[in-house]
This record gives structure tokens, sequence and C-alpha cells, in this order.
């Protein structure tokens, strides 16, 4: 998955490749509805779906990247294998939703690093791959160090 974090001196927000270490995929839990709707000029039915990606409050690591906009410090509620298992395929009563929605992922589990772009229809410089690594320069802080110092004006 993809997350965005912004930087200051950068015109446009980063974008992080985000995955939990060690695991080449993962779920991520959600809910989702579909509900029989009337079109209302044809009076026919139709089927309308709809989605949503369970989050919470964001962990150390996660805060770091997702840290602008109307969402800031969320993540998505990233689960063990094991939790994952049991959402999947287990039947679960309201006293197990507990543990799921207050279980928090460790910012150690969780492997991130830039890429060059998620979704721009410009095309990409040649040999940019969409989800490779991408080095932005030495401005681009590094988790768990400072933000860059801001440059400072010469006063002569």
């Amino acid at each position: 998955m993809y997350e965005y974090r912004e930087v200051k001196g950068f015109k446009n927000k980063i974008p992080y490749h985000v995955s939990l270490e060690g695991r080449k995929g993962f779920y991520v839990p959600a809910l989702y509805q579909v509900s029989q709707e009337v079109d209302q000029h044809s009076g026919e039915l139709y089927n309308l779906a709809s989605f949503t990606m369970i989050t919470r409050h964001a962990n150390e690591k996660m805060q770091w990247i997702h840290n602008a906009g109307d969402n800031k410090h969320r993540m998505p509620l990233f689960l063990t294998p094991e939790i994952e298992h049991a959402w999947v395929l287990d039947a679960l009563g309201d006293d197990d939703m507990d543990e799921f929605f207050h279980f928090e992922m460790p910012s150690d589990a969780i492997a991130h690093y830039p890429v060059y772009s998620i979704r721009s229809r410009k095309p990409k410089p040649e040999g940019i791959i969409p989800d490779a690594y991408y080095d932005w320069g030495t401005k681009l802080p590094v988790y768990g160090r400072e933000e860059p110092p801001a440059e400072q004006a010469s006063l002569f």
C-alpha cells in the first residue's frame, strides 16, 4: 500500500511504499455492504456496493509518514497473520471485536521506502519502476532522525 508524507522543502508530498516486515502480502480489514437500490429515472433495480477500510490512530512510524491532511496520523488496521485468519475465517462475536479494533502493529513491524510516484499520469523518467525505491536526495528525512534543518538566508 502507499501513503504520502509532507516534507518541508518539497512542493508535493512524497509517496512511500508501506508493507509489513517479512511479508509479501497482507490483509487490511474492511467492511462492505451491497444494497439494492432503485434507479429514480428508469425504476430499475441495481446493486450498490460500498466499502470502508478500517483505520486506527497511527503508531509512531505511520505518524511520521502520514503526517498531513484531513486524516493525518491515521493508519490501516494492520493485523498479524493469526488475527487476519480469525477476521477472514472465524465466526466472530461482538466480544471478539475489541481485540481487533485495539490491536496496534508495532512500528518496527512496518517496512517503508520512498517511491517516485503513485498516480501521476505524466510519464516516468526512463528506468523508474513504479514500486521501486526512489532516492529523493539529501533533503528527504530518514525515519528516526530529525527533519533536515531549514536553510537559513545569509545576512550578508
